[in-house]
């Protein structure tokens, strides 16, 4: 599945290390991700 997530996480506190977790699950079942939206701090 091709999934596009647009977040607007700007820091790397617990919200963007949870993202980060559940993007990582979701490439490592096969999905392409592509995520969109500001750039970490």
């Amino acid at each position: 599945m091709r999934i596009l997530y647009s977040r607007r996480i700007q820091s790397r506190d617990k919200e963007g290390v949870q993202l980060d977790s559940l993007v990582a699950a979701l490439r490592a079942d096969g999905h392409e991700v592509l995520m969109i939206g500001p750039a970490y701090d």
